[in-house]
């Protein structure tokens, strides 16, 4: 069985290679390449850990009070449905819109697909995180369970920026290209005089 064929990891892993993968389709069936891995996930997690880490070393003896049990549950609900929102309100965008991305893809190297690959994978990763946090926060109450909740909210947040900084491009694009199109119709001559 592969791995893809797994309810909700497969999923989860599909969106994650894609992310990786910079929306490119050929990486829904290949594994993206390791230098993309890197570039995409590996540094942006072990900076979290990192900062888990120093989180639990200067909390001392109190670690063992720390309780971020409820910051998951409580928090990525609504970044779930502002997310689910913005990607819903892609889709009745006018195909203009969405064309627009894809001509400019190569000088700006944002395109229809990597905004559709920048927004799944966060969205799946809150969801699939919601479920994780719900369970740790019954099953794994140790302190290493609490370093979890709190890696797996940081680096939602991680991805949550970068689902933001993804829509403020999209949004610069669009409002450049209307801008040109804009200064191209008021510099061309009325017609013949």
């Amino acid at each position: 069985m592969r791995l893809r064929h797994i309810p909700l990891v497969g999923l989860f892993l599909k969106y994650l290679n894609l992310y990786v993968g910079q929306g490119k389709s050929e990486y829904l069936f290949r594994i993206a390449p390791a230098p993309l891995w890197l570039d995409r996930v590996a540094v942006e997690f072990f900076v979290n850990v990192a900062f888990v880490a120093l989180v639990f070393l200067l909390a001392g003896d109190a670690k063992n009070a720390l309780d971020f049990s409820d910051l998951v549950v409580s928090v990525f609900p609504s970044l779930l449905g502002f997310g689910i929102g913005v990607f819903a309100l892609i889709f009745v965008m006018p195909d203009d819109f969405l064309t627009s991305f894809d001509k400019k893809s190569v000088s700006t190297g944002l395109g229809s697909t990597l905004l559709v690959a920048e927004m799944a994978y966060p969205l799946i990763y809150m969801a699939v995180g919601l479920v994780a946090s719900a369970l740790m926060a019954e099953l794994w109450t140790s302190v290493w369970g609490q370093a979890a909740q709190l890696l797996i909210f940081l680096y939602g947040l991680t991805l949550i920026c970068e689902l933001i900084s993804g829509i403020a491009t999209a949004a610069y694009v669009l409002r450049h290209s209307k801008g040109q199109k804009a200064r191209q119709q008021a510099a061309e001559p009325d017609g013949p005089s």
